[in-house]
């Protein structure tokens, strides 16, 4: 924070609760948390500038979400101008953890090393979506999950995805990690 004066927070974990936290936060005191460290959620990292020291609570234990209550940001229609952009690719995330502590990796250690899934209907929603409302049929999709094959249902979602290229010629490439 002292090499970097423009943050004032570092969200730790899994943002989706703790950043419409913060956001929550800032609508009640009316401005930049900072200072204000008392009414911190424990996954905040802030610096406070009148003690001249970070605040956190690294001690507590962030619950992981339930990932189906995370509204999709594609089937919301949130994200339809970047699929119209050809120079973009969706980014999908069918699960999230990693059940692995690899030493060179920390993505197991903040999801506490289970792997938790979205459903399969949404996951196959957001592919449909995306197939549909690319108007320069993008060609490429992106995974964001750690190990994309660790689950068994993995192979349906693959399946998926060869049914749309065959009917819709979406997604043309597929970029994903492996286990």
């Amino acid at each position: 924070f002292q090499h970097r004066p423009f943050l004032d927070v570092h969200i730790s974990g899994e943002g989706e609760a703790s950043f419409l936290r913060y956001v929550e936060l800032l609508n009640e005191i009316g401005g930049p948390i900072s200072g204000h460290t008392d009414r911190m959620p424990s996954s905040f990292w802030s610096y406070d500038i009148k003690k001249d020291r970070i605040e956190n609570n690294p001690d507590i234990q962030i619950p992981s979400l339930d990932l189906n209550t995370i509204p999709s940001p594609y089937l919301m229609g949130l994200l339809d101008v970047f699929l119209e952009d050809e120079h973009y690719a969706p980014i999908f995330e069918t699960d999230r953890g990693c059940p692995f502590a690899c030493s060179f990796c920390v993505w197991g250690q903040y999801t506490g090393s289970t792997v938790r899934k979205f459903d399969t209907e949404r996951v196959f929603a957001e592919f449909e979506y995306c197939a549909e409302n690319s108007k320069n049929r993008i060609k490429q999709a992106i995974f964001a999950n750690a190990n994309f094959g660790i689950l068994k249902r993995d192979l349906e979602i693959a399946g998926k995805l060869k049914s749309l290229n065959k009917e819709k010629g979406y997604p043309r490439k597929i970029y994903m990690y492996f286990t």
